[in-house]
């Protein structure tokens, strides 16, 4: 049981760090400018999430086609609120994103993943007594979807709404945009 707590806690180590999420580096800045615009306009209703406790990491999966992020999943399980929030996001930044000639042959035929860490808890009760297992037992960490902890989403990585379960995904990994209210 302590091997597989390792596990994971290593594999949270590897999702959040952004020198080594980068799994390959792609020239160019556009998925920075990508990473950005999704960051402005990804506007969630916050009234919603005010009393949440979210800690997870879900996943957008998309290509670039015609100069438009295209061919957009998203992580199974995704809260709504969310998953309302990213994908309005997406159609905004079409609107806002330009790309050259060489940024567009760079992306073509090529898978991203963005890891979207979300990290909602000014609905969680702060205690430095309470352990994650705790909280899971309480159900704290899962007011808006019972599948919204760290430990599923890492499990869930390559499980989409769309595409379904992938057992391996040749892409290229952006680093993480954090989203997230405290205490």
């Amino acid at each position: 049981m302590k091997k597989l707590y390792m596990l994971n806690f290593i594999l949270l180590l590897l999702t959040m760090s952004p020198t080594v999420v980068k799994c390959q580096t792609t020239p160019g800045n556009f998925t920075e400018r990508i990473r950005y615009l999704i960051q402005l306009n990804y506007k969630p209703n916050n009234g919603a999430l005010a009393d949440s406790c979210i800690n997870s990491i879900v996943y957008l999966k998309f290509k670039i086609e015609n100069e438009q992020v295209d061919s957009v999943d998203i992580s199974i399980n995704t809260p709504a609120l969310i998953k309302v929030a990213l994908l309005k996001a997406i159609l905004t930044i079409n609107k806002q994103l330009k790309l050259t000639n060489a940024e567009i042959q760079q992306a073509k035929l090529k898978t991203f993943l963005l890891p979207v860490i979300l990290n909602y808890q000014s609905g969680c009760t702060p205690s430095s007594t309470l352990t994650l297992e705790m909280l899971e037992k309480s159900n704290m960490l899962n007011k808006l979807n019972p599948t919204t902890s760290m430990r599923n989403a890492l499990i869930n990585m390559l499980k989409f709404e769309k595409g379904g379960a992938y057992p391996v995904l040749e892409c290229i990994i952006i680093n993480p945009i954090n989203f997230g209210s405290y205490f």
